[in-house]
């Protein structure tokens, strides 16, 4: 092995950090994507032509290393047996870190945006950060820290620091390039569900092969459970407030799930009965504009998250998904009427380069306005709900393994 001047360990007959990367991802891609590869067609060409687009950007960015040095303390931690979760925030957005193992959530599937993690087209700022955030096992975490501590040591970095404000430390390095954050937040469900499968093997037979990686995502009980509300010791569901809507919307799978803890939130609860009434067929779907059904069709026709907003501004304007990025964060600071005038004007004229009226490409802009102040990232919703509903699996189909688990963690769950 040889190292470069960047830090991170390459084979000797890889020519450098960007070559490996690439070499990783496409490895990475026809682990992940089996079927898609073997078949061929549309589906494997627009796999690629995703990765090749963020390879692109991320290459651009000199950021390779630090996809490289991430892939390397989370596999690590894998190999450790160091429980690690799906993925947080808007990595999960990321087909290359999908690739790389990083995070266990398919963006494609999800419909993910990758421009919200990296934005090929931000608007330059001397401080930019790239922000990492993995989360690992409470118990376990430190163990994960001390072997970046160890490996990547001052000679690599020129500085690496550790704050454990909150609980939640973060080592940041500056390798002559933009700064980059990598946080590690602990969380103690993942100990929970670690414990479960180890009783689990217990069992003997096939069991003994059992993992919560390799769960079926359409269980019947599990949404049985999420229907009638039996969402105790639930991550993220445990609010006794949320039982009798959970039992109203009756979630049928993943995406009904991500869009219910994306509303049950201040700002857009008060959208949650629209959703209920429409996925129940109690009231018509109905649609801004009948060009944005494809993109509010999952939620129903209504809006949930930050990416559909940028979805339909690229739809409505033109412009690409990195300028739609810049126009929609431009659109939150709602008391900056300057700024919100300048996003106003840059969505007109490209509203009327598309062929629509001032006045219907004023009414769009004024109706995404109040749901930008509070829609949820789909990213975030989606590594949420992932670990949720892992949890609810483990109670609806293992309840003694699960319970005595949390019976295990009870003193230490609920503050995670």
């Amino acid at each position: 092995m040889k190292k470069t001047k960047r830090c991170i360990e390459i084979p000797q007959f890889v020519e450098n950090p960007d070559t490996y990367l690439k070499t990783l991802t496409y490895n990475g891609l026809a682990r992940r994507y089996v079927k898609e590869k073997h078949t061929g067609g549309k589906s494997w060409d627009d796999i690629v032509k995703r990765a090749d687009y963020e390879l692109e950007n991320v290459i651009k960015n000199n950021f390779s290393n630090v996809f490289l040095i991430v892939s390397d303390y989370v596999n690590w931690a894998k190999e450790q047996d160091i429980p690690v979760g799906p993925g947080c925030g808007t990595i999960v957005g990321s087909i290359v870190a999908y690739a790389l193992n990083i995070t266990n959530i398919d963006p494609i599937k999800h419909g993910l945006l990758f421009e919200y993690f990296l934005n090929p087209e931000r608007i330059c700022e001397p401080n930019y950060q790239l922000f990492f955030s993995i989360v690992f096992s409470n118990e376990r975490r430190d163990e994960v820290i001390k072997y970046i501590s160890r490996k990547y040591d001052k000679n690599h970095f020129e500085q690496i620091m550790v704050d454990t404000y909150f609980g939640n430390p973060k080592a940041y390095a500056f390798k002559n390039y933009d700064p980059v954050v990598f946080h590690f937040p602990g969380l103690r469900v993942l100990d929970v569900i670690k414990y479960t499968e180890e009783l689990i093997h217990q069992r003997g037979g096939d069991y003994n092969h059992f993992t919560i990686e390799n769960i079926p995502l359409s269980d019947p009980a599990t949404f049985t459970l999420f229907a009638e509300a039996n969402i105790d010791d639930i991550f993220y569901f445990r609010l006794d407030s949320m039982k009798k809507c959970l039992t109203q919307a009756k979630p049928e799978n993943l995406s009904d799930l991500m869009a219910f803890i994306s509303l049950y939130r201040p700002g857009l609860m008060e959208h949650l009965p629209q959703f209920i009434n429409s996925k129940n067929c109690k009231v018509k779907i109905t649609y801004p504009d009948q060009c944005f059904e494809n993109i509010l069709k999952e939620t129903y026709g209504v809006i949930v998250y930050g990416e559909q907003i940028i979805q339909i501004i690229q739809r409505i304007t033109g412009y690409s998904l990195g300028s739609a990025v810049n126009l929609y964060r431009g659109m939150l600071r709602k008391n900056d009427r300057e700024t919100i005038d300048k996003k106003r004007i840059i969505f007109l004229e490209g509203a009327a380069r598309q062929g629509n009226s001032l006045d219907k490409a004023n009414a769009i802009f004024d109706m995404l306005i109040p749901p930008s102040q509070y829609v949820f990232n789909k990213s975030n919703a989606a590594w949420s709900v992932t670990i949720a509903y892992q949890t609810a699996y483990l109670k609806a189909n293992f309840p003694n393994e699960f319970m005595t688990a949390n019976l295990c963690y009870r003193s230490l769950l609920f503050d995670s």
